[in-house]
């Protein structure tokens, strides 16, 4: 959380089944995520191109990348191992990425905290005047 307070912005967008919000467990990352200030959204992975049809890889590659400053990206890798993902900085690479990060956060809505839960942001309900 260092990166938070040299005023680093860090958007989070999970991509997830529509069932997976009421998830407990789900729930307390993203509850610790929100308290973090961390920007988080949701993005429901029904409807979104597969991975492999973006990046051009085999059906190993994931949702789960970052990507910094618009320059790198590691890409996680699915089969758990030695290392956590690919690490790229070539252009082409990262244009592929920031493409899929755009497909995704296109489709991901903005959450918001209530009575301690995570909701999606078009969830909640004004309160009566």
């Amino acid at each position: 959380m260092r990166a938070l307070d040299r005023g680093v912005r860090i958007t989070r967008i999970f991509v997830v089944n529509r069932g997976d919000l009421a998830n407990p467990e789900f729930q307390k990352v993203l509850f610790a995520q929100c308290r973090d200030d961390i920007e988080v959204r949701i993005s429901y992975g029904e409807g979104l191109p597969t991975v492999s049809d973006i990046i051009g890889r085999n059906s190993s590659s994931s949702f789960v990348f970052t990507i910094y400053d618009d320059r790198v990206v590691i890409g996680a890798l699915v089969q758990p191992g030695k290392y956590f993902g690919r690490k790229t900085s070539q252009l082409a690479k990262v244009a592929k990425y920031i493409h899929l990060y755009e497909l995704i956060e296109h489709s991901a809505q903005a959450v918001i905290v209530e009575n301690d839960n995570v909701i999606l942001a078009t969830g909640a309900v004004a309160p009566a005047s």
